[in-house]
C-alpha cells in the first residue's frame, strides 16, 4: 500500500453513489430511532396509565386505599408526565437509542429492566420524602412497574425481529474495509458473514498489505484488493463507513497516512491492538506527558462495589434457591440411594479465584468408584458409568442443586465459570491459551458458556473465549439475564 498522497480531483472526494449510500444509512439510522422512539412513548405513556387504572378503578382499588380518595385522571397526569420525562431520560443515558443497542436486540431488550426498576425507586423515594398533591401511590408505581417490564422488553424485541432485522439489519451496520490481515480477521469476517444482527460491522473489503498471510480462502461475497493499490482508488469505487487496521505491523507513515485519509473522506478509523489479545475491553487510552498510552484497568468484578453487590445477590439467591429446591434435592438423593446404595452426594475437590481449591457438591448422577481407573474424565452422552436417574437429572441441572451450599459458603458465586479439577487445570493452562483468566474470578454455577452449549466433552477454546466474555462484560444485568437463561439451556447437559 503506498504511503503517497494524490492531491488531484480524483482523490479529493468520493463518488456520488458512496455519498448517497452513506445519506442513506444516516436516514436509516434516524428513521430507527425515530420509531424506537415514538413505540416507547406509547407503550410508556399507556403502562403508567394502565397502572393507574389498576390501582384507583380495577378490582383491586381497595387494597389500601383511604376511603373517598380516586384521583382524576387529570390530577394524576402531572405525575404521569413527570414519570415519562424521568423514564426517557433514564433511556437515553443508559444508551438505548444508539444504533450497536438496535443491533443487540436481545440483550438489549432485556437491558431496559434496569431504566425501569430506577424509575420505580426514583418515585418511591419521592412518594415517601415529599408531601405531593395528590400524592404518589405506591401501588401505582410497582404495577407501572411490572407492566413496564413485561411490555417495554416485548415490543423492543418483537419490532426489533419484526422491522429492524428484515428491512434494516444491512443499512445499520457499518459497511467495513480491512485493511491487513491480523490474528482476529478471520473471526470478524465469519462473524459478518453469518449476517448476525447483533454484529455492528459488515465486512466488504480486504486490503492485503505486505505482511499480510491470509490462513482462509475469502468469501465470494468480499471484494479483494492486492497491497498494489491506493486507498484513494478503493474510497472511488466502494463506499465505506469504517477501516479497521488489522496489520500493526505496518510503518507509523503508513498508519498516520490511513488515518488522514480516513479522517479527510469521514470514515470511521479502527485499530485492532495485536499485542494485546484478551480482556481488551477493559483497555483504557491514558495521556502521559502528551504520550498515548493503552493500559489495561482492572475489571469490573475487582470493583469493591461490584464485589459487595454481587455477594450480596449470590447469599439471597443461594438462600432462596435451599429453600425452594430442598424437595427437589432430597426426592432426588432418594431416587439415587434406591439404584446405587451409598452416599447420594457427591464430592470433588475444585479450584475457584485465584486457583483457591473448594469442595463442590452435586447430587451423584454416576456409580460409585466411576473413576478407579484414577483418571479424569468428563461425562459424555450414553456414558456407561451413569445411573439411569443420572441422565434426567444432568439434562435438567438438578444433579447442581446442592452448589446452592458452596455458593452461600463463599466458595462460589450464582454466575461465573463453570470450576474444574485441579488436575485438568494443570494440563489444560499450557496447551491453551489464557485458560487461567477464568481463574481471575469466582467460579458459579451457571456461567455465559454452559448457557450457550459449550461444557462437559465440548470445545474447550470455544468454552475459553466465553468464559472470558464474561469477565470482561461481567454486571448485575448481564448476571441477571444468565440467571435467567439458566432455567431453559440445557444443551449438551449430559
Amino acid at each position: 500500500m503506498s504511503s503517497k498522497l494524490d492531491t488531484g480531483s480524483s482523490a479529493s472526494s468520493k463518488s456520488s453513489s458512496s455519498t448517497y449510500s452513506r445519506e442513506r444509512r444516516s436516514n436509516s439510522i434516524h428513521a430507527v430511532i425515530a420509531m424506537y422512539f415514538l413505540g416507547d412513548l406509547c407503550v410508556v405513556t399507556s403502562a403508567l396509565y394502565l397502572g393507574y387504572w389498576l390501582r384507583f378503578y380495577s378490582f383491586i382499588k381497595d387494597f389500601g386505599l383511604p376511603p373517598g380518595f380516586t384521583p382524576s385522571y387529570e390530577a394524576y397526569s402531572s405525575h404521569i408526565f413527570l414519570a415519562v420525562i424521568t423514564i426517557f431520560c433514564l433511556l437515553v443515558f443508559g444508551g438505548h437509542y444508539k444504533v450497536e443497542t438496535f443491533l443487540r436486540s436481545k440483550h438489549s431488550a432485556f437491558m431496559l429492566l434496569k431504566p425501569i426498576f430506577a424509575w420505580g425507586a426514583i418515585f418511591t423515594s419521592l412518594s415517601l420524602i415529599l408531601k405531593i398533591e395528590p400524592s404518589i401511590s405506591r401501588l401505582f408505581v410497582l404495577y407501572s412497574v411490572i407492566i413496564l417490564a413485561v411490555l417495554m422488553p416485548l415490543w423492543r424485541f418483537l419490532f426489533a425481529h419484526f422491522v429492524v432485522t428484515p428491512y434494516y439489519a444491512d443499512r445499520l451496520r457499518l459497511k467495513t474495509l480491512v485493511v491487513g490481515f491480523g490474528p482476529h480477521v478471520e473471526e470478524l469476517i465469519k462473524r459478518s458473514e453469518s449476517n448476525d444482527i447483533n454484529f455492528p460491522l459488515l465486512i466488504e473489503g480486504v486490503l492485503m498489505t505486505q505482511s499480510s498471510n491470509p490462513s482462509i480462502a475469502m468469501p465470494s461475497g468480499i471484494k479483494f484488493w492486492q497491497s498494489d493499490y491506493e486507498l484513494e482508488q478503493i474510497f472511488e469505487c466502494s463506499s465505506f463507513d469504517n477501516v479497521v487496521l488489522a496489520d500493526t505491523d505496518m510503518s507509523s507513515d503508513e498508519k498516520a497516512y490511513l488515518q488522514r485519509i480516513c479522517a479527510r473522506e469521514m470514515i470511521e478509523f479502527m485499530v485492532i491492538p495485536s499485542a494485546i489479545q484478551k480482556l481488551q475491553s477493559c483497555l483504557t487510552l491514558q495521556f502521559l506527558y502528551g504520550v498515548p498510552l493503552l493500559s489495561q484497568q482492572k475489571q469490573y468484578l475487582d470493583r469493591i462495589d461490584a464485589r459487595i453487590i454481587k455477594r450480596s445477590v449470590d447469599i439471597f439467591g443461594a438462600l432462596i434457591g435451599l429453600i425452594i429446591f430442598s424437595p427437589i434435592i432430597a426426592f432426588y438423593c432418594w431416587r439415587v440411594r434406591c439404584e446405587s446404595p451409598g452416599s447420594p452426594f457427591y464430592r470433588q475437590i475444585r479450584l475457584t479465584r485465584n486457583g483457591k481449591p473448594f469442595e463442590i457438591i452435586k447430587i451423584r448422577s454416576m456409580f460409585l468408584n466411576a473413576e478407579d481407573s484414577g483418571v479424569p474424565q468428563w461425562c459424555k452422552n450414553d456414558d456407561s458409568r451413569r445411573l439411569k436417574v443420572g441422565s434426567f437429572m444432568r439434562a435438567m441441572n438438578i444433579d447442581e442443586l446442592p452448589q446452592f451450599w458452596n455458593v452461600l459458603k463463599g466458595d462460589m458465586s450464582l454466575v461465573g465459570p463453570r470450576p474444574e479439577r485441579p488436575e485438568l487445570i494443570e494440563e489444560f493452562k499450557s496447551n491453551i491459551d489464557y485458560y487461567n483468566l477464568r481463574l481471575s474470578v469466582k467460579a458459579g454455577m451457571s456461567g455465559w458458556a454452559q448457557i450457550n452449549g459449550w461444557r462437559g466433552d465440548t470445545d474447550l477454546h470455544s468454552r475459553i473465549a466465553y468464559d472470558i466474555d464474561y469477565i470482561e462484560r461481567a454486571g448485575f444485568w448481564f448476571d441477571l439475564y444468565i440467571i435467567l437463561r439458566s432455567f431453559y439451556s440445557i444443551k449438551n447437559a449430559h
